[in-house]
């Protein structure tokens, strides 16, 4: 079926040429965001009385309160901790990325029965509740990221007429964002890589968004959209409104919150927000900011320690100097 998509062969046989160290980097990134959401699933049912409006409405300047009954040990119902860990994770999920996630599923299903590799959204259905997916779904994905974001149409290899438009990396990526949490959370499959099971050869086992075939793919169409002249920008990337919003909500939070390690059992159950303090938080938040005017990656960030850091008068005030103990355009790393 691929060699009659000649587009989609042009694309991914040009993928094929990217290199082991980038497709690691790429799905590591996807992986780590992954486990980010899947944190929530890990956490108590009183967890879930905080609620999502203080991460989306930027008015809101304090905690909600939530002091549920102290917890008493007792026997454990898994299926009841189970409905109450997915509650959580509602709660914490923004409603309209989960609508949207399913939007971009539903519309996964619609081209993959257009390009006839399923008849209905049926079949991947009893590929999911059989645990045996298709080799084929880490190129159906790409062949249908493909289809939104590349200039040549995916079937004839020609140039998209001007008319059709065509996806910016940054939503390529919440499209495929989409496949993996669709795989990963809703149907079970984790965070663990797409591999073939080396004791039943032909099956696979894994996310198949994971696959090295989609990262290759990513990687290239990040290059290729750099090229174009499009500002590549991370899905996933702290902007500095996203900052100042974090500074704003880190400022509201009570100074005299006591530290983490000192918090008793009783406490963090019925105060789970309480997890950092102010001292903690605001640490966070200069790594943050460092990261971002410096351009550092957050193994760089990490590495920092007080030494690197210099308080200077300058023009009547003072400022920070940072020294780098590494220089961070080197690839290995120059002391």
């Amino acid at each position: 079926m691929l060699s009659t998509l000649k587009g989609a062969t042009h694309y991914l046989f040009e993928a094929a040429s990217i290199g082991f160290a980038a497709i690691e980097e790429e799905r590591d990134e996807e992986i780590e965001a992954l486990e980010q959401s899947e944190l929530v699933d890990q956490l108590e049912e009183s967890f879930a009385c905080i609620g999502t409006k203080y991460l989306c409405d930027p008015t809101v300047e304090s905690l909600p309160e939530c002091a549920p009954e102290p917890v008493k040990r007792g026997r454990v119902d898994n299926t009841i901790l189970e409905k109450n860990m997915k509650k959580a994770a509602e709660e914490v999920v923004v409603d309209t990325t989960r609508k949207e996630y399913n939007r971009l599923w539903n519309q996964f299903i619609k081209f993959c029965v257009a390009i006839e590799y399923i008849e209905s959204e049926e079949d991947i259905m009893n590929f999911v509740h059989s645990r045996e997916l298709p080799p084929e779904i880490p190129t159906w994905i790409s062949i249908w990221i493909m289809d939104k974001a590349d200039e040549l149409d995916v079937i004839t290899g020609k140039p998209k007429p001007p008319s059709r438009s065509r996806v910016t990396y940054n939503m390529a990526q919440k499209m495929r964002a989409a496949m993996t949490h669709k795989f990963g959370r809703d149907f079970g499959f984790g965070s663990q890589l797409w591999l073939e099971n080396t004791l039943v050869p032909g099956r696979y086992m894994g996310n198949p968004s994971l696959s090295p075939i989609v990262s290759q793919y990513m990687v290239s169409l990040r290059r290729r959209k750099a090229q174009a002249g499009e500002t590549v920008t991370s899905a996933r990337a702290v902007d500095s409104t996203m900052l100042k919003r974090l500074y704003d909500f880190n400022q509201s939070f009570p100074q005299d919150t006591p530290v983490a390690i000192n918090l008793s059992k009783k406490r963090k159950v019925s105060h789970p927000e309480e997890w950092g303090g102010f001292v903690v938080r605001t640490m966070l938040q200069l790594l943050y900011i460092i990261s971002t005017l410096c351009l550092l990656r957050y193994d760089e960030a990490l590495g920092i320690i007080w030494e690197d850091i210099h308080l200077e008068t300058w023009k009547d005030s003072f400022r920070l100097r940072l020294d780098l103990s590494v220089r961070k355009t080197h690839q290995n790393g120059v002391f």
